[in-house]
């Protein structure tokens, strides 16, 4: 409304807020899956989000639009250090059986919470907003006599541009005024966030794998290492035919051996007693068995 920007104009100006979320939940996660440990991330980001909206609430209609960019990245980077890292907490003080009721819990509380403070902070800045407005269109009736005000519903950056001078100024004044109130009123909200941040549990990373697919995983590389081994020991040498075969110009075909080809089985088993995953190595093709003795000579 101050700078006219139309509603495109006015989402690309919070690329920096989103820049500053996006890279902070990276670098975050990151460093988190390097460490084991996410408590510092919501107390540190909780930090940051206290100071970015404190920046924001001293908006002006003179601040620069840099200034204000940088401000929002702030306010991202702290909220990119604690969103992503309070799923990974919920989801890290649960059993794997409750992971989905806990995530569904974690997000619909969530949605909860940002519902309720859009609609009280919006109702406050709509209150500020009225009050400012009627104090400075009075005066301005006061002071330039009767004018033609354009419907309140009707009211966007254009049509401002497009009133006198003096009823211009007194929107604008009115917006600048109203608004970076409310960021200086979520400014305790923040800071009531950063002090539960430190009462934040935080336990050893754990890892919800399938335990039928890791099962498997273990089963079939014992079975694979345990193969091998068994070929080479339990198979002896071949012994040479007989002597008196040779002599008298008979073929000698030796009778095929037996190989041990052992099978590995893993079963996993839970504190309760209840089995949660088993898997089983690949069965080997058949031997087959040795023939008769008059078979084997011709």
């Amino acid at each position: 409304m101050v700078e006219g920007a139309s509603a495109t104009e006015s989402g690309l100006l919070m690329l920096p807020l989103m820049g500053g979320i996006v890279i902070a939940s990276v670098v975050s996660g990151q460093l988190i899956s390097r460490t084991g440990h996410y408590k510092i991330y919501p107390v540190l980001g909780g930090a940051v989000s206290v100071l970015g909206m404190w920046l924001l609430s001293r908006m002006d209609t003179d601040t620069p639009r840099l200034q204000y960019s940088l401000w929002q990245a702030v306010l991202g980077t702290g909220i990119g250090l604690v969103m992503p890292v309070l799923v990974l907490a919920v989801q890290n003080s649960v059993r794997p059986a409750d992971l989905g009721t806990a995530t569904s819990a974690h997000t619909y509380f969530r949605q909860i919470g940002g519902s309720v403070g859009a609609a009280v902070f919006g109702t406050l800045f709509a209150s500020r907003l009225d009050d400012a407005l009627g104090d400075r269109l009075a005066r301005v009736l006061a002071q330039g006599g009767p004018v033609s005000l354009p419907p309140a519903e009707s009211i966007t950056p254009g049509t401002v541009r497009t009133l006198p001078p003096l009823l211009r100024d007194a929107y604008i004044q009115a917006y600048a005024d109203a608004m970076p109130r409310i960021f200086l009123y979520l400014v305790p909200v923040l800071v009531l966030g950063l002090v539960l941040a430190f009462f934040l549990k935080e336990k050893p990373l754990v890892s919800h794998h399938s335990p039928l697919t890791e099962a498997t995983d273990i089963a079939f590389d014992t079975a694979a290492q345990a193969v091998p081994h068994a070929r080479h020991a339990a198979a002896p040498p071949r012994p040479p035919p007989p002597r008196a075969l040779r002599g008298a110009g008979l073929r000698h075909r030796p009778a095929p051996r037996r190989q041990p080809r052992p099978r590995a089985a893993l079963t996993l088993i839970d504190v309760q007693g209840r089995q949660v995953g088993a898997a089983r190595a690949a069965r080997t093709a058949a031997t087959p068995s040795a023939p008769p003795a008059a078979a084997r000579t011709s």
